[in-house]
Order: C-alpha cells, then structure tokens, then sequence
C-alpha cells in the first residue's frame, strides 16, 4: 500500500497477460462537496474480469490510496467489473464498470457519510455469543456486512449507506445441526446508530424422520412462514435461503431430525434432499422436495415425518 504522500501515478495496479486490454482510472469524491477523499481502499470484486495469464487468483484485490483520491487499473480484460470501495466514516460503495478494449474507462465514485447499526441478541432471555449477524441491501443480494455478536450477544456494524437495510440474525441451537434465523428490516440514517434488538422466543419442537432415496446424499428440513410453501427452497442461492428461512437442520443422509426453539404460530415446513457433484463443489442437483402446513403452540411437540421419492 502507498502512504499518503506518495504520487497518483504511482497508485498503479498492473496485471501481466496476453488478453489485458483496458484499464480503469477514477476518483473517489465526497457526494456533497465533490472533493476528493483519502485514504481508501479500492477492491476488485468481479476478479474473473482481469487478464488471464496473470497469475493471480480469482477474488479481491486491494489497491492503495493517494491523497488525489485517484486510481488506476491496469490490463483489465473487457466487460463488467465490479469496484468496492471504503473510506472511514463513509459507507462502502460498490459501483459497476464496463470496461472497453484498447481505452480507458473513467469513473467517478461518489462516497456518502454512513450510519451503524447495533443491537442485542437473546434467544428465550438468554444472550445468544457467536451468532451471525449479516446486513444486507435488499432480500437476495450479497451482504453488505458480516459480523458475529460478542460473548454478551452485542454486535455493532461498521459504516452503512443510510436507508433501509435487511439485517439477518443466523444462531446454532442445541440439536446436532440445527440452526435457526430472524430478519428484521432497519433504517439506517447518516451519522447516527439505529438500534436492532433481536429478542428471540420460542418453546416448540419440530421433530422426525426425513426419508429420501438411497440415490441422494443429502436432506434438509426447513421452517419458512407459510406464504413460502409453494416456493421452492432456493438451497443454491444462500441469501434468498437465509432470508426466508426461520429455522432449518441439515442433515448428511435420510433420518431422524429435530429443530429446536420454534416460536407460536402457523408455518411452511419444506424437506429437501439433493446431491453435490465433483467431490462436494458446485451447486445442488437432483433436487427433490416436499412442503407441508404445520401448525405449533407454545411448548408443543410436534412430529413430521417427511418421505421424499
């Protein structure tokens, strides 16, 4: 990374190959003022876009920061490509780039003052440590953020864009496998904290037996509200599964499941079984399923054996 006294022109990032052909120049600008900002950080999202040949892996790369609020990317291969970019005390900014062959492509990203947001997180009155906390722009899009709350159940995130975001709160339960989540939507306004108190409560019990052919290798057993149930789970696309999903287990072959800690009410539950091709990699295939309407009350028991063909 550069200092802050280091030349725009050396805030270069050059990837080697064959195929590079375009590269990337910005600003990165206050949205009110127009003056640029730094320090920040730059991060190449869509990796796949830059050369081949160059011997860097798909992922993110960070650039440094100059105090001109200038950058520049070298040997990028043309098409989309996405940019992050952070500065302390602004929102991060993901902007889209399409990049032409044999020319520069400018862009300016305008950075907004940031908002938090905290909270605590109880299950039945008890402080729930470790449990994931994801914060995301809208149902089905990447996070935004996520963080994990401490021993006391708090978590506190770092800058957001101010409007209204989707916060999901992801805890293990007691039974083997067994998780549960809950969303909540949050307004989050510039230089302010919002508070998201998750107080979660349940007494009831879902359990039984998912049996499925011995051609699958994996089952799932998911709880959704009941405006769900003619959906299918989408267990390829993790936020839209979060996101929908109340509680869930996942199971490693057809048998007996339990999930723990369900609240009142009537709900969808869906049983999935499904295979991972490649040695465990890719997405889920020969997906079969099967929803039912359950109903549960406070403290009950209730049994759902769910038989997959």
């Amino acid at each position: 990374l550069l200092s802050a006294g280091d030349m725009v022109r050396d805030y270069v990032v050059t990837v080697e190959g064959p195929e590079a052909r375009g590269e990337i120049t910005g600003r990165v600008l206050d949205a009110k003022g127009n003056t640029p900002l730094s320090p920040f950080t730059v991060k190449v999202l869509d990796f796949e876009q830059l050369a081949p040949g160059s011997g860097r892996q798909k992922g993110e790369v960070i650039l440094s920061a100059p105090p001109s609020g200038e950058f520049l990317v070298r040997s990028v291969s043309p098409g989309r490509v996405s940019l992050r970019v952070d500065v302390e005390g602004y929102a991060p900014a993901i902007q889209q780039v399409e990049v032409r062959s044999g020319e520069p492509t400018d862009v300016a990203v305008l950075m907004t003052r940031g908002g938090t947001i905290e909270g605590l997180v109880t299950l039945n009155g008890k402080a729930v440590a470790s449990a994931h906390v994801r914060v995301y722009a809208e149902e089905g899009t990447p996070p935004l953020q996520q963080i994990m709350t401490d021993e006391d159940g708090y978590f506190h995130t770092n800058n957001l864009g101010a409007g209204t975001c989707l916060v999901v709160v992801h805890f293990e339960l007691e039974a083997q496998s067994s998780s549960g989540q809950s969303t909540k939507l949050v307004t989050v306004k510039a230089d302010s904290i919002s508070r998201a108190d998750f107080a979660i409560g349940g007494t009831a019990t879902l359990s039984g037996v998912l049996s499925f052919p011995p051609s699958h290798q994996y089952g799932i057993v998911a709880v959704r509200e009941t405006q769900w149930r003619d959906t299918p789970l989408p267990i390829n696309d993790w936020p839209a599964f979060e996101t929908q999903v109340i509680a869930q287990v996942f199971l490693g072959g057809a048998g007996e499941y339990k999930i723990e800690a369900l609240p009142p009410g009537d709900f969808a539950a869906t049983g999935v079984c499904y295979n991972l091709p490649d040695g465990g990699t890719g997405e889920k295939v020969d997906i079969r399923e099967s929803s039912y309407e359950i109903h549960v009350e406070p403290g009950e028991s209730v049994t759902l054996n769910l038989e997959l063909r």
